[in-house]
């Protein structure tokens, strides 16, 4: 079975999409979305990412520890 590993970015409205289903602010995927965007996808090894969602996630784990949930829901 051969798989297709070409990553293809995700659109904002399905940054946003997952976002929200996550329960968080629109401006929270929005900064997620440009700061990919404009490092082309590629992770802090220079390596091209290979699904957004599991980099989502970190990127909201993160968040979570510099600021306490209830705090970044009002942001």
């Amino acid at each position: 079975m051969e798989t297709n590993s070409a990553f293809n970015p995700p659109t904002m409205e399905q940054v946003r999409y997952y976002f929200l289903k996550l329960d968080l602010d629109i401006q929270h995927a929005d900064a997620f979305y440009w700061y990919h965007s404009i490092s082309k996808w590629k992770l802090g090894s220079g390596k091209e990412m290979r699904n957004w969602k599991v980099a989502a996630v970190n990127w909201i784990v993160s968040f979570r520890k510099a600021i306490p949930l209830k705090e970044m829901r009002r942001i």
